[in-house]
């Protein structure tokens, strides 16, 4: 699963880590990642760790936009402990649904160990959240195989408008 390499799994887990730990370095990404969506973007899709900054974004946004949000992998379906740090911190066991999200596409893979522990992300966020478990061949960090599947294509089509 992670390329063959039993030292891919610590690299990620450790970039998930700082990321989780580091605020200087969170507060940049997520501004960055704010940065990038402009009033006229549609679809905002993240992956794994890119997932939950795209969550976090989002979220700070309020309703400055209104996207799809398509998270791919998504580290909130991770363990309790990730899901406890998310900013905003979730109440009650629930965490907030990112106002500049319209519609949101939870798709992971069955072979993705890193999300499968909450893959179903309406158990988290609550309802409206559009739920996919998928079946893919995927190697850890490799985002080709999702954006193949035919469930990634109707979420950004839908997105799009299309």
């Amino acid at each position: 699963y992670f390329r063959g390499s039993p030292e891919s799994a610590g690299v990620e887990a450790r970039a998930l880590s700082r990321y989780l730990t580091d605020l200087k370095l969170r507060h940049e990404a997520r501004d960055r990642t704010q940065g990038a969506i402009l009033p006229d973007t549609r679809v905002v899709v993240g992956h794994g760790i890119g997932a939950l900054i795209a969550y976090e974004a989002l979220c700070a946004l309020g309703d400055a936009a209104s996207v799809t949000f398509v998270s791919l992998g998504a580290a909130m379906c991770g363990p309790e402990q990730i899901f406890a740090r998310l900013e905003p911190a979730p109440r009650n066991e629930q965490g907030q649904w990112p106002a500049a999200a319209r519609r949101w596409f939870n798709v992971v893979a069955y072979s993705d160990p890193t999300a499968m522990i909450a893959p179903q992300l309406t158990e988290r966020f609550g309802s409206g959240i559009e739920d996919e478990v998928i079946e893919i061949k995927s190697a850890s960090g490799d985002i080709q195989p999702y954006l193949l599947d035919r469930a990634v294509g109707r979420a950004l089509a839908t997105g799009l408008g299309a």
